[in-house]
């Protein structure tokens, strides 16, 4: 009778999700003369996903004659500046550039067409961790995506008034991801699995030791960035969303089934 041998599993498929709370890069509202953000920088222009849309006739007209008994005018206010301040070129995203433009064989395993898809058209699905700088991709076979946008208001009820008084908060946003993760051999399995594995890292925060001592060095602050629609930037040069995350989840899918790798050297670093 032979051996009983110890052999780990690799899912051959995992579906993954998690949500980003989005933080700002900048202060957000609107001019009610020009119809522009605040900050006429070519981040804000681009906001949310992008495509300026200030840009277009039918804005423009519309501003134009929503403005038209407005008396107050913004032409002579502050010489040679714009009415809210100019924000300098440079001064864009100060925690950390997002690195240039993939390298063309960031996917190696699996199908070939799928992989040569993902790598020409950058369609995939980066995360980052900003502090550490370390990033982890996956080919985008998404399964679903939501952008919500949510507007609080403080609600304060009076003595002898029908309506509470609102009071505005503030307005926040979150962005959910959930997409597939497929293996089309053992070794891509075990590539996603480093993947997922770092994803855990990721989410802790870094620590910095002195002697016996440990100290909190940052938060586990995150970046992520899927094509145009979840980025931060003008097309072109569009970089991670800011934001944090609450965790993700992972879903071997059992139909599929696993892979059992008994060669301990394709598990080791």
């Amino acid at each position: 009778m032979a051996e009983p041998t110890n052999s780990s599993l690799v899912p051959k498929l995992v579906s993954v999700s998690c949500t980003i709370a989005v933080v700002h890069d900048h202060l957000l509202g609107w001019d009610k003369e020009t119809g522009s953000w605040l900050h006429d920088s070519p981040d804000m222009k681009a906001f949310p996903y992008g495509l300026s849309i200030t840009d277009s006739a039918i804005i423009n007209g519309s501003m134009e004659d929503s403005n038209l008994q407005d008396t107050m005018s913004a032409t002579n206010f502050g010489a040679g500046t714009k009415e809210y301040g100019d924000m300098p070129p440079d001064d864009l995203d100060k925690w950390r550039p997002w690195e240039g433009t993939a390298a063309p064989t960031i996917f190696q395993s699996g199908m070939t067409v799928e992989a040569a898809y993902a790598n020409s058209k950058q369609n995939y699905i980066t995360i980052m961790n900003i502090n550490s700088g370390m990033r982890i991709n996956f080919k985008a076979f998404l399964t679903g995506l939501s952008d919500s946008f949510k507007v609080s208001w403080d609600s304060t009820s009076a003595y002898g008034r029908m309506d509470p008084i609102k009071s505005f908060q503030g307005t926040s946003r979150s962005v959910t991801l959930s997409w597939d993760v497929p293996a089309a051999n053992i070794e891509e399995g075990v590539q996603n699995l480093r993947k997922f594995t770092n994803f855990a890292k990721m989410l802790y925060p870094l620590y910095t030791k002195q002697g016996n001592a440990s100290s909190m060095l940052a938060p586990p602050m995150m970046a992520v960035r899927m094509t145009n629609l979840v980025c931060q930037g003008p097309i072109g040069s569009i970089r991670g969303l800011t934001g944090t995350l609450s965790g993700f989840t992972f879903s071997p899918d059992l139909d599929s089934g696993f892979f059992e790798v008994n060669d301990a050297s394709l598990l080791a670093d």
